[in-house]
């Protein structure tokens, strides 16, 4: 970030997910909570909308569906991610990785407006459970389905734990992201 932009804003909160093991912690327990939870709702609301059980037998070919089907999901995720970042900053250079077992987008000091990084954060849940849910009540594989969105629902922990994070502030604060977390900002 250039000296102008650091005197613009003052840091409220600085967080660390990448080294801070406790908050890493955090997440990964979301994550399993929202793992079992999710699959739970998801089974209830998927009879009620088709009057249909979910059958579980997985085959060789089932399996080959899941973790190619898994792996894509993940990529979307993230260049959905990077696609808001663009959309609010076009001048955005993002960098996608993986570290200490979550694949991230990131756009390194870019500062964003609360709402926009909200937006940011949760677009990937929103375009890629509409689009499970989708394929799971034209019955494309609805178990696999129901598989791959309690897993993406828990890898979207990180996500909602940050918009948790900053939801606790005013809406004037910014956010600015990082190669580690994320900074909470106010202008100065």
């Amino acid at each position: 970030m250039n000296d102008l932009q650091e005197e613009q804003y003052k840091l409220i909160k600085k967080i660390d997910l990448l080294n801070n093991s406790k908050e890493l912690n955090k997440v990964n327990i979301i994550s399993i909570l929202l793992f079992i939870m999710f699959i739970f709702i998801t089974i209830i609301i998927f009879f009620l909308i088709t009057n249909k059980n979910i059958s579980f037998t997985f085959h060789i070919l089932d399996s080959i569906i899941f973790l190619i089907l898994l792996v894509v999901i993940f990529i979307i995720h993230e260049l959905i991610h990077g696609l808001f970042f663009k959309i609010f900053k076009k001048e955005a250079r993002i960098k996608f990785g993986y570290s200490k077992g979550m694949l991230y987008a990131s756009n390194p000091e870019g500062i964003y407006s609360k709402k926009q990084f909200i937006i940011i954060s949760l677009a990937p849940f929103i375009i890629n459970t509409s689009l499970l849910i989708i394929l799971m009540i034209i019955n494309f594989h609805p178990a696999i389905m129901l598989m791959i969105m309690g897993i993406h629902f828990s890898g979207c922990a990180g996500d909602f734990y940050f918009v948790y994070l900053i939801s606790k502030y005013h809406s004037s604060i910014y956010v600015r992201d990082t190669n580690i977390g994320i900074d909470i900002l106010e202008k100065d």
